[in-house]
Parts: C-alpha cells; sequence; structure tokens
C-alpha cells in the first residue's frame, strides 16, 4: 500500500467541507491569503481536509530544534496522521 498523496479538494466539494483544525472552510479564507484545504492524508469524511496553515501550526508542534555542537539540530516527531496513521 503507497502512500496517498496531498491533494486539492474539488470546488463543488469546498462550500460543505471544513478544516479539522480551525473548522473554517475556504469560503471564510482571508482574500489576501492564500490557504486552501487540502487533504494530506486517508482520512474521508467530515476530517478529511485541513487548511494549508493550520497543517503548518501542527507541524510546528511536532517540531524540535538544539544546538549541538555550533549546530542546529532539528528534529520531529512522529508526523503520522492521529486518525489514520
Amino acid at each position: 500500500m503507497g502512500k496517498k498523496q496531498t491533494s486539492f479538494l474539488n470546488l463543488s466539494e469546498v462550500s460543505s467541507v471544513q478544516c479539522r483544525i480551525c473548522w473554517g472552510t475556504e469560503e471564510e479564507m482571508d482574500d489576501t491569503e492564500f490557504n486552501p484545504l487540502i487533504s494530506p492524508c486517508n482520512c474521508v469524511g467530515t476530517v478529511k481536509a485541513i487548511h494549508v496553515k493550520c497543517l503548518k501550526e501542527w507541524l510546528d508542534t511536532k517540531r524540535s530544534m538544539k544546538v549541538h555542537r555550533g549546530q542546529v539540530v532539528i528534529k520531529f516527531k512522529k508526523l503520522d496522521c492521529e486518525l489514520c496513521k
């Protein structure tokens, strides 16, 4: 079983789809910022969509940085979706 590629949602789906993090829709998006709803994992239904900005914020919670011997070391905790793995 291969990994699913991130996909943008169809315009026909957008009106009924909400971000699983902030619960916002693409229609509520600020016109000055590109922040589409995407489907980055195998989740389906009401939890399949997430804004790009919300995904970036979630990734930031999984990251830790430290300096070791003059170099910055960045580590990520497990990045699997908590729902579909």
